[in-house]
């Protein structure tokens, strides 16, 4: 901005600092017009014509000086509710990144923990295919082994017919029938 000087006007703005350029600007029309500011053309001035231009100088100035310093002012203090608003604003989304940030160490941890389990639940179907392999192959035998049960019984099951008593009874009634006297006489003398 324009540099400043301690320069101060000696009315209404007594301990208002006036902006070099201006003053110089105002002091240099003053002193090099000094006719022109009169109105009345004549080569010299007084000193009472001079002393009311230059106090209409210092008015010019210092309320042109308290115009600036009202607007700068003002523009501070939006500019100041701006910053405070954009404060608030960063000091908001530092807390949704902190919630954030949280929130992806606990994703990253249950991710990781499923990773885990699924590990896990891969040995258990590993272990339970194994399991269902091994009592595949044992249902098989067993099967396996009841066929052979079952074919050994039908080649069986003849021989037994064979040795039934009826077969004999009806195949050999002669010996059949002297075999149930010599067991009724042995049944008798147990008896006895």
């Amino acid at each position: 901005g324009p540099s400043r000087s301690p320069l101060y006007c000696g009315t209404a703005c007594e301990h208002e600092v006036v902006p070099q350029r201006l003053w110089t600007s105002v002091c240099g029309l003053l002193i090099a017009g000094g006719g022109w500011l009169a109105g009345s053309g004549k080569e010299g001035m007084a000193a009472e014509d001079y002393e009311s231009q230059m106090q209409l100088g210092f008015t010019i100035i210092s309320t042109a000086a308290r115009g600036k310093i009202d607007s700068l002012e003002q523009e501070i203090k939006g500019l100041t509710l701006s910053c405070e608003e954009r404060r608030s604003d960063v000091t908001e989304l530092m807390q949704k990144n902190g919630s954030l940030d949280v929130e992806i160490v606990e994703t990253k941890q249950q991710g990781q923990q499923l990773v885990e389990e699924h590990k896990e639940l891969l040995k258990t179907v590993g272990n339970l295919q194994k399991q269902i392999d091994r009592l595949e192959r044992l249902k098989q035998a067993i099967h396996k082994h009841r066929e052979e049960d079952q074919a050994a019984e039908a080649e069986l099951g003849d021989a037994h017919t064979l040795m039934s008593d009826e077969f004999l009874i009806e195949a050999m009634p002669l010996t059949a029938a002297e075999l149930s006297l010599e067991k009724e006489s042995a049944d008798d003398s147990v008896r006895s």
